[in-house]
């Protein structure tokens, strides 16, 4: 067991401001509306949309 608190003797981890950006309701209303020639392209961005899962991790899904 630790006798001491490590935090102590760790720097401080500076926080940033991140903008985030995404689409509002009526624009992913707007890409569900869209016709698209390849419907698994339609079905993967709402997917993302809809979970906020990255493409990475879309990708590696099975």
């Amino acid at each position: 067991m630790l006798r001491e608190n490590i935090n102590d003797f760790l720097e401080k981890i500076e926080w940033k401001e991140v903008k985030k950006e995404y689409l509002t309701l009526d624009e992913v209303k707007l890409l569900a509306a869209t016709p698209c020639r390849i419907p698994v392209l339609k079905q993967a961005s709402l997917f993302a949309c809809m979970t906020g899962l990255r493409i990475s991790d879309i990708l590696k899904l099975q």
